[in-house]
């Protein structure tokens, strides 16, 4: 699969780079309001990471979660396959499939509903008060 010149020097340069520095500092940020059951402030930092660094597909996957955790099933979804995408452009086939696997879980939540609300208490962190809407 060719790679876009974009996706590929972002991951390439993700270990060494401000942005890379960044982009962990944000996520760490969100994660942590996240566990606190913010999840409308976490979504913001995700969505600004995305909308500055749109190839970087770590706040798509990251996002996903949250999206789970406020019942944006459809969202999350799309987030998942978004940074799946991604990330086989960069040639990470395990990061892929896991946000295949996450976006598989979140469609089957109607069939498998007990390992949706694993999976979903997961997802939050152990957030205060977190039930999946199912």
């Amino acid at each position: 699969r060719k790679e876009s010149s974009a996706a590929s020097d972002v991951y390439k340069r993700q270990d060494d780079n401000s942005q890379d520095a960044e982009v962990r500092e944000k996520i760490s940020e969100a994660v942590a309001l996240k566990r606190r059951g913010n999840f409308e402030d976490s979504k913001d930092i995700y969505n600004k990471l995305i909308n500055k660094y749109p190839d970087d597909p770590r706040a798509y996957k990251s996002l996903g979660k949250v999206l789970v955790c406020t019942g944006e099933y459809d969202s999350a979804i799309n987030n998942f396959k978004k940074g799946a995408d991604l990330y086989d452009e960069f040639g990470s086939s395990g990061e892929a499939w896991q946000c295949r696997d996450q976006a598989q879980t979140v469609q089957n939540r109607d069939i498998d509903p007990d390992d949706f609300y694993s999976y979903a208490m997961g997802c939050a962190g152990g957030a205060p008060g977190f039930r999946p809407k199912i």
